[in-house]
């Protein structure tokens, strides 16, 4: 057994030990990533940043987020398609999902949405990075995701999110 399966299997090990630790997995793995989205916005326009800034900062994070899960991530789950773990092992997942799993399509979307962000605000991004830490974790241990999976999805997301900030940004300035 490799590496990547022992991590996956000790991380899937919390699954279905009580009701209460997959509840906490399934929040921090399915739900987490919508309060992230909706949150986000918000914290920019109506409690830190200005206007202007905080539009920048919207519209780079998406296109770092879009760029990274779909010019990235969809032609390696085309031509690169790998099993779900809990398919592969005949398991029962916390989250039912039937696409390929390498690499995680929520690890390419928030590691690129979070190394975005940490360029304009180290905070920020530091959180950003903590959930997205914990939105892989839980996915991992729900059954969905190897770890490979996820390293993966961190290697392109900020490579992603840096490729948008220094060389889209400069547009992003100019026409907001």
């Amino acid at each position: 057994m490799n590496l990547d399966t022992k991590l996956f299997f000790y991380l899937h090990n919390f699954a279905h030990k009580t009701k209460l630790a997959d509840r906490v997995i399934l929040f921090f793995g399915s739900y987490l990533p919508f309060a992230l989205v909706l949150l986000f916005p918000l914290y920019l326009f109506l409690i830190k940043e200005p206007v202007r800034q905080g539009i920048i900062l919207c519209v780079g994070a998406l296109s770092a987020s879009l760029i990274s899960r779909f010019l990235f991530g969809s032609p390696i789950r085309f031509f690169y398609p790998v099993r779900r773990p809990f398919v592969a092992h005949s398991l029962k997942p916390l989250i039912n999902i039937h696409a390929p799993s390498f690499p995680s399509g929520h690890a390419l979307l928030f590691f690129a949405l979070a190394t975005f962000i940490f360029f304009f605000n180290h905070p920020l991004g530091l959180g950003f990075f903590l959930a997205t830490l914990l939105i892989v974790a839980a996915r991992v241990s729900a059954g969905v995701h190897y770890p490979s999976d996820m390293l993966g999805g961190f290697l392109i997301g900020v490579a992603s999110g840096y490729l948008v900030y220094f060389y889209m940004l400069p547009l992003l300035s100019s026409v907001f």
